[in-house]
């Protein structure tokens, strides 16, 4: 029996539980947290600098044993380097058990030995990380490391054996030199962006976000959100929230985050009391910067361990089994989610169409022409694609198209195959006009199923100025005027009257007009009457807003006026600029 086994240790394995309650109008049952245990400050494992005393020789050993008296855990003996002063052994040590694990106690590092042909040597020096054991501070997440040194002064030899308490001995041959060490560099600083989404396995349609990392000093900042994708608003509370997120870099290192931004500090949910359909919750995470490797693992209560690259061109990914660590013997088999209840074909139709509309404004903002049209129909290719078009040049920012806010959004028709009356909005902003000021069109779609995929072969609704005919714009003044190319001679004229209009407005009604105002000059009566609801021999001129109740309150958006310059030319006794005035106030 070896010296270690005489040792009659005993081995105290805790599993901590800590419970989390999350309460959602949507019928899913309370999680559990990840059972960790809290530091004051962010605590790598690591190794310390004053196990080595200088540079030496390398050599590989990448031995791996498990513990027969603590299941799951395996010790990694990586390499070894021969000093002036004897041997500095590095290792791992993994767990690969499955489950978290509050501490373990009982391996005592002190008591490890080191022998040859010439003798047994003792520890006399171990890295930081190893002060208190074999786990890291804080607790121990499954597939996470703690990595440190073991040196043992006066060592030689080629061949010799480790002994650790609580793992069988290891043989270590020093015949295959390396080098250098094995540990990877820490991440080179910079900027890197993600666009992943992953569901969680309890909560039903809360989506996490992996959005931005920043390699910045000594920290790491990783910018996530979650999202409600419920098909309406819902009421929300949790007690996880962003400190319960965890990374582990490329030797499997955990960290935690030593600062949370305030929105993600108490919860994952917004603030105020109800969660808007499609609303995103984003906050920062502030990590210690990763000690080792360029790509790290971020692990989040119910949502899959995620794969995040620190390096540009390469998107975050759901982890797989070769991003974990080592294991001497296969892993467990992880317990199955919950199946989720699958959506109604109405529910399953309407989220498809939300998917279409994203990916059309994301065309519409790459400007990608064939991808906008593969969403249409042929037969609508030539009125969107004069859409798409009339983008061009104009002073449009933020371009969306998104479902509107309805219930039961859209009827399904009895053979599955076609969805009509979905409403939707298109939202866009003017270039330096208030950026409160969102514009909008309602429109309504009908969608049909077409091989498995929909394409939309009608379009109804409100027709934004802009997309009505061909368009011009010029900033002129306090104001972005909106014509047609066949009023440009009128537009001195307009600019002009628009402008005094503007300066009457400001000496009587200080601060009544905006800064920046939008103007939009039709063509013709027919025009203005189908773009206002307002008869075109009848109105010399309207103005437009759209007032929206909202959780936070009352906005008023899509602030703009009309000019019907048909009814000036055909009565040249009327005052234009009179009605720039009327609108303006």
């Amino acid at each position: 029996m070896s010296w270690y086994h005489r040792l009659g240790l005993s081995i105290l394995i805790v599993l901590l539980l800590v419970s989390c309650s999350i309460d959602a109008t949507s019928d899913t049952d309370e999680p559990t947290s990840r059972p960790l245990v809290q530091s004051a400050r962010p605590v790598p494992s690591f190794v310390g600098a004053e196990a080595v005393s200088g540079a030496g020789d390398f050599f590989l050993i990448d031995k791996l044993v498990r513990s027969p008296q603590i299941d799951g855990i395996d010790l990694h003996v990586r390499y070894v380097e021969r000093t002036a002063d004897g041997l500095v052994v590095h290792v791992s040590f993994y767990n690969n058990r499955g489950e978290d694990l509050a501490y373990v106690t009982g391996a005592d590092v002190n008591s490890a030995r080191l022998s040859g042909d010439d003798g047994e040597y003792t520890l006399t020096a171990h890295s930081a990380s190893l002060d208190s054991g074999i786990d890291p501070d804080g607790g121990w997440l499954n597939g996470g490391a703690n990595v440190g040194t073991l040196t043992f002064a006066g060592a030689q030899g080629e061949t010799l054996t480790l002994d650790f308490p609580g793992f069988p001995a290891v043989e270590l041959n020093l015949d295959q030199p390396m080098a250098e060490g094995l540990d990877p560099l820490p991440p080179v600083e910079g900027v890197y962006s993600y666009d992943l989404e992953v569901a969680s396995s309890r909560l039903e349609n809360i989506a996490l976000r992996i959005e931005q990392a920043k390699v910045e000093g000594d920290a790491l900042l990783l910018t996530i959100a979650f999202v409600n994708r419920n098909e309406s608003d819902i009421t929300f509370t949790s007690t996880v929230k962003g400190d319960d997120a965890i990374i582990f870099d490329g030797r499997w290192q955990q960290y935690r985050p030593g600062q949370v931004q305030q929105t993600l500090d108490s919860g994952i949910e917004p603030q105020g009391s109800v969660w808007g359909e499609g609303e995103a919750n984003q906050g920062v995470l502030t990590f210690p910067r990763p000690a080792s490797g360029s790509v790290i693992l971020f692990e989040f209560p119910s949502y899959p361990r995620i794969r995040i690259p620190l390096q540009p061109g390469e998107n975050a990914s759901i982890a797989e089994d070769r991003d974990l660590p080592p294991t001497a013997a296969p892993r467990p088999t992880p317990t199955a989610a919950p199946t989720p209840t699958p959506l109604s074909p109405e529910a399953q139709a309407r989220q498809e169409l939300r998917d279409l509309l994203a990916r059309m404004t994301d065309a519409l903002v790459d400007r990608d022409r064939d991808a906008y049209l593969a969403a249409f129909a042929p037969e609508l290719h030539e009125t969107q694609g004069q859409l798409f078009d009339r983008v061009d040049g104009l002073p449009l920012e933020e371009l969306r198209i998104e479902p509107g806010d309805v219930d039961d959004n859209g009827a399904l028709s009895s053979d599955q195959a076609e969805l009509s009356g979905y409403q939707a909005e298109m939202s866009w902003k003017v270039r330096e006009v208030d950026p409160e000021n969102v514009f909008n069109a309602n429109l309504e779609y009908t969608a049909r199923r077409q091989d498995g995929a929909w394409q939309i072969t009608a379009v109804g609704g409100q027709v934004p100025f802009w997309a009505y005919a061909d368009t011009e714009a010029i900033r002129s003044g306090a104001f972005w005027i909106f014509y047609r190319p066949e009023s440009a001679d009128d537009l001195p004229d307009i600019e002009r009257e628009a402008q005094q209009a503007f300066d009457q407005v400001n000496q009587e009604l200080p601060n009544r007009a905006k800064p920046v105002n939008v103007m939009r000059v039709t063509a013709t009566e027919q025009e203005f009457t189908d773009l206002t609801e307002r008869s075109g021999d009848r109105f010399l001129g309207v103005a437009s807003a759209r007032f929206r109740i909202q959780k936070a309150g009352i906005s008023i958006a899509s602030q703009a006026f009309f000019i019907n310059s048909a009814a000036f030319e055909e009565d040249p006794q009327q005052d234009r600029q009179r009605t720039i005035t009327h609108e303006l106030t």
